[in-house]
């Protein structure tokens, strides 16, 4: 189904096994690595809800639903961004290092 990415590279980083993700967002997800012609590197997507209690996501994190991954981001985070938003991606959180993009319904941006 996904060209660019593997189940192993969305499960949970605990290792309980869960990697269900959101069609939608994964298939965004692969034609966002198209569009950006090279490798995207996925520091979290799936989560349980212990391990995003410890990893200190929201309570009603979209990690939780499989519509959320963050990426590793390089010096042209910039760039990645405003392609996550022409994909589709209507959450996008962006830190030093790493940005959030969710599947969720409407526009929100933020910094951490």
């Amino acid at each position: 189904m996904l060209k660019y990415f593997s189940q192993k590279e969305f499960a949970c980083k605990c290792g309980c096994g869960d990697y269900k993700m959101d069609e939608e967002t994964v298939l965004k997800l692969d034609r966002l690595r198209a569009l950006w012609g090279k490798p995207l590197i996925v520091s979290s997507a799936k989560r349980c809800p212990s391990h995003n209690k410890r990893a200190g996501g929201a309570i009603n994190s979209f990690h939780l639903y499989g519509a959320a991954i963050d990426l590793i981001t390089g010096p042209d985070q910039h760039s990645l961004i405003k392609l996550a938003i022409n994909v589709g991606f209507m959450g996008i959180g962006v830190a030093k290092g790493f940005i959030h993009i969710d599947t969720r319904l409407n526009r929100t941006d933020w910094t951490y």
